[in-house]
């Protein structure tokens, strides 16, 4: 008898963890958001946040989700759906940097690209879109998985923003990828109720 005590009181933990992942996941997928993945949808003339990624795989070879997402970015640009870009991502591994040059080489002019070389994490990228740049309405660019939880932060930081969401990396290739967005949006709620933000100023 003792010993089931014992079980059950060492499994308390794990088990109020697990309720708190799945919760918080539930508030992120219940989140009502709009998301398009049809081009010619997108309001025109619109500032755009691009959220980073690495632009190579570990192993070597170029990253499918960077890639595509560099793809709708300067597919929206060519129907004039963005006017200009905000490439977020984490400026000490070269990820704007990297997404700048892809960008351009797609034929989207420098001129209309800006780098946030803070967007260490989505939050972080969310709200630099807003308190650095000034954008309180726009798109963001990414994969829709990673949209739906970018999209759940922009609402509770008060910003009006619509996903267009990259094509789907098919299910083998990204499997790990989804299985570590679960975790990801469980971190996303934590960020909205207990982090500060990571920088005010440009």
């Amino acid at each position: 008898m003792k010993r089931k005590k014992l079980a059950i009181y060492l499994s308390m933990p794990f088990l109020l963890g697990l309720i708190a992942i799945i919760v918080a996941n539930l508030m992120v997928i219940l989140t009502p958001t709009e998301r398009i993945a049809d081009v010619k949808k997108l309001p025109q003339h619109q500032p755009c946040l691009v959220l980073g990624t690495s632009k190579y795989l570990k192993k070597g070879g170029i990253n499918a989700f960077y890639a595509d997402r560099m793809e709708a970015a300067a597919m929206a640009f060519k129907f004039h759906k963005c006017a200009n870009f905000v490439l977020s991502g984490n400026g000490r591994y070269g990820e704007t940097k990297r997404m700048r040059l892809t960008l351009m080489r797609l034929g989207v002019p420098e001129t209309v690209i800006q780098q946030d070389q803070k967007g260490y994490r989505t939050i972080d990228s969310i709200r630099n879109f807003k308190t650095i740049y000034g954008y309180h309405r726009g798109i963001v660019i990414s994969q829709g998985f990673h949209n739906q939880r970018a999209l759940y932060l922009a609402k509770r930081e008060h910003l009006s923003l619509i996903g267009f969401d990259a094509p789907k990396i098919k299910p083998y290739f990204g499997f790990f990828t989804q299985v570590r967005e679960v975790f990801a949006r469980a971190r996303a709620v934590w960020d909205v109720y207990f982090t500060e933000p990571t920088f005010h100023v440009k």
